[in-house]
């Protein structure tokens, strides 16, 4: 799909990404121009060249199922989630009122990394990282690590953007 495609996508619309072969609803276009898809109750965002646009999402849900019946059933890797870790400096400091700036984003940024480590190691779906709304200097210090990272899958603002979900890639 092109980004002139995504802008012709009605609310609504079956999406499906091509990634997961799952089928989500297109809830709009984010303004670095992803498209905002609802898997699952979560609202993630992709490139407009890794979904397609399903006319009938029946038939790809019944060709699916087709399929898993023609498919040897494998037991599933139990991934486990580490549910969220709050990046708030009074949570993670008891004298967080006589540091410096500096030091805060250290000290948050410290706590980010040893619990995005810990999520690899226990082979984590997701995880929330509560970085709240501010400058937006903490937030976009982790994006920055997350954008490449070959363990992540995709992540999202949520929360009004008061929080990032990180979805992991289920390679383990």
């Amino acid at each position: 799909m092109t980004t002139t495609e995504l802008k012709e996508l009605w609310i609504g619309d079956f999406i499906k990404v091509l990634a997961s072969n799952q089928i989500g609803r297109f809830t709009g276009i984010a303004p670095d121009m992803k498209a905002r898809v609802e898997l699952k109750g979560h609202i993630l965002e992709f490139e407009a060249s890794e979904i397609i646009l399903v006319d009938d999402p029946q038939v790809e849900i019944e060709e699916e199922e087709q399929f898993q019946k023609k498919t040897p059933k494998i037991e599933p890797i139990q991934f486990n989630s580490l549910e969220s870790i709050d990046l708030h400096i009074e949570k993670l400091s008891s004298n967080h009122t006589t540091l410096r700036a500096e030091r805060i984003l250290d000290i948050q940024m410290n706590a980010f990394k040893e619990h995005f480590e810990n999520c690899i190691l226990q082979k984590s779906s997701e995880t929330e990282v509560i970085h709240g709304k501010g400058t937006g200097v903490l937030k976009n210090e982790i994006h920055s690590l997350l954008k490449y990272h070959p363990d992540v899958f995709t992540y999202s603002l949520i929360h009004d953007g008061g929080a990032t979900q990180i979805i992991f890639n289920k390679k383990y």
